[in-house]
């Protein structure tokens, strides 16, 4: 018969594989040996991997019935509450943890997700700089640091803290393609918060530690929400050098085009970019800038190539 400590390694290597068959021998296994609040912990494990997130809060709630303070539990609960969009509950729980488990920056960061999604930013805000402050070596919270900081229109905490993982990881190799990756990030919800002067601040910091066709077509769409077209275009273009056949370089060409006015150019570059690019169609739809050719929602490929024939024709006469 297993020991407590056994038994909770064993569910621990169940999780890592994500064994639902075993986590069940194991639940039955705690059960006969008399270990309720471990049997009530994997049911609940069992039931959040099947995303029955509510009865998984059941069972976690019974073993910390049993077992009050119980550190893993009452993360597997803070986390099933958050789920479930009970913020203030995975709040208390998390907060609650950090009382009687001292300092671990994963839950600030979990706090920090709960008071962002109640819209409780300057709570959100404090929570992630915690998390930061106890592990600076975490990129992804400094994506939510921007991201709030963008919400709460604090300019001066988004531009540090990008400056600051910038310059931590710029010269890192293992970390230079991560780093990339949150850049384009930050930027893309730079211009989603029409702060397009910001997003391409963030673009020449990831232009200048990567020059992918990537790094290009995100600092393209920077420029274009700040309607400059010229610089838009060169990074268009600096795309296709790279990656010919870019179906989102051509989409954004042919909507640079339409909105100064060069229809016929626009539309033979959105022709291009459907060809290369099928799921372009979809942005397509719910485009306004291209809502002239009155796109219907069902319509195909071949549906949206005959209305833009039909449309040429019109503009011909």
């Amino acid at each position: 018969m297993s020991t407590k400590d056994d038994l909770l390694q064993k569910v621990g290597e169940a999780i890592r594989h994500k064994n639902v068959e075993a986590l069940s021998e194991l639940a039955k296994e705690a059960e006969i040996s008399g270990f309720f609040d471990i049997n009530s912990y994997v049911f609940g494990l069992i039931n959040q991997t099947q995303k029955n997130y509510s009865v998984a809060i059941d069972y976690f709630k019974k073993a910390l019935e049993i077992n009050p303070n119980n550190p893993v539990v009452l993360s597997r609960l803070g986390q099933n509450y958050l789920n479930t969009g009970q913020y203030e509950d995975s709040i208390r729980t998390y907060t609650e943890y950090l009382k009687n488990n001292g300092k671990k920056w994963i839950y600030y960061y979990q706090v920090g997700r709960a008071y962002k999604l109640s819209g409780k930013y300057k709570e959100s805000m404090a929570a992630f700089l915690q998390a930061a402050e106890e592990k600076p070596d975490n990129l992804g919270v400094y994506y939510h640091i921007s991201e709030v900081a963008l919400k709460l229109k604090n300019i001066e905490i988004f531009k540090l803290y990008v400056t600051k993982v910038y310059e931590k990881f710029k010269d890192d190799g293992k970390r230079k393609e991560e780093l990339g990756e949150l850049l384009g990030e930050i930027a893309l919800l730079s211009v989603e918060n029409k702060e397009a002067e910001l997003a391409v601040d963030c673009c020449n910091k990831l232009l200048a530690i990567e020059g992918t066709a990537r790094a290009h077509l995100t600092t393209a769409i920077a420029y274009l929400f700040l309607k400059n077209f010229d610089e838009a275009l060169k990074e268009c273009s600096k795309v296709l050098e790279l990656n010919p056949n870019s179906g989102m370089s051509y989409y954004l060409m042919a909507d640079i085009y339409i909105l100064k006015g060069e229809r016929f150019k626009g539309i033979d570059l959105l022709k291009k970019a459907i060809e290369a690019e099928p799921v372009v169609i979809d942005m397509l739809k719910g485009d306004e800038d291209f809502k002239f050719l009155s796109i219907p929602k069902e319509a195909t490929k071949e549906d949206i190539m005959k209305l833009i024939e039909k449309h040429c024709l019109t503009l011909s006469k």
